[in-house]
């Protein structure tokens, strides 16, 4: 079977199944370990049979048992860099991406050296990606989950970068000040119906209660033991949040300057904050 026999089977059977075609041309090239240009040279040649069991086996795990593509690779690109991916961790998504990024704009507008902390950190695709980045900055990465540590871990190490874990419920073993923390908690609303392939990543790190604020609660009751009063704190929410996001953020930070920002699809996903820095907090 030639590459591009194989690709028109089994889009067909993505389209049949109501899946997405694209995947089929993205897994045949990881697994097929060529670059794009290469790729589509081989379209006409053969496949190894070894080869082809494997990319057959992952995508029937595609197609039937509705496995995300990156759990099923093991893996997931981010900002550029190749984050390890597993069931003990949330996918790293495009908007978090986005939220990276104006996180790195911030920094280059504070007095360094600073402290960040990734809170929530799931596979540390925040707080390293910060720090392959940004060399003045020390990054802390906490989670519930110490299976997710554990990833990060493994994905600090690749990456070559330096960083703290921590094992911990929000702040419950956090201790020190941060000039800057970042924190993308699970945010959909409990009764709220999820993807065939969504469902298959940790329920704890993507339900967030009834209205799918309660851990922003949580967080936010808690920050101003740990944030720097001058310092800033970012959060990643559901397109509807902003509202009910800003309305917590007073609660707790009564003179704090906030500010939305919306992803490239034009929806309000990212908010940011300084306790009382007014001048920090402004469009980057």
């Amino acid at each position: 079977m030639t590459y591009k026999q194989l690709i028109d089977q089994y889009e067909d059977l993505c389209v049949k199944a109501n899946k997405s075609e694209f995947v089929v041309k993205y897994m045949t090239m990881e697994l097929s370990q060529l670059e794009p240009h290469i790729f589509y040279m081989k379209l006409n040649e053969e496949i190894e049979e070894t080869l082809l069991k494997t990319i057959k086996d992952a995508l029937h795990k595609y197609i039937d048992d509705h496995l995300p593509v990156d759990y099923i690779l093991g893996y997931r690109y981010f900002f550029g860099y190749k984050f390890m991916v597993n069931e003990h961790v949330l996918i790293p998504r495009n908007e978090t991406e986005e939220l990276v990024e104006h996180v790195l704009m911030y920094i280059d507008h504070m007095k360094k050296p600073l402290q960040l902390l990734d809170l929530g950190t799931g596979s540390g695709c925040i707080g390293l990606t910060a720090k392959k980045e940004i060399d003045d900055i020390e990054v802390t990465l906490a989670d519930i989950s110490a299976e997710a540590i554990e990833v990060a871990k493994h994905n600090a190490k690749t990456l070559h970068v330096e960083a703290k874990f921590i094992v911990s419920n929000w702040f419950s073993k956090i201790d020190k000040q941060y000039d800057i923390i970042v924190c993308n908690p699970p945010y959909i609303p409990d009764e709220e119906s999820i993807g065939d392939t969504v469902d298959k990543e940790p329920s704890l790190a993507l339900y967030g209660g009834q209205s799918g604020l309660t851990h922003y609660e949580t967080v936010l009751s808690q920050a101003s033991m740990h944030l720097n009063i001058h310092g800033l704190m970012a959060f990643e929410h559901g397109y509807n949040q902003k509202e009910g996001i800003h309305t917590l953020i007073k609660k707790y930070f009564k003179d704090a300057t906030i500010l939305t920002v919306k992803d490239l699809q034009d929806k309000e996903r990212m908010t940011f904050f300084s306790p009382n820095n007014a001048s920090l907090i402004k469009e980057v």
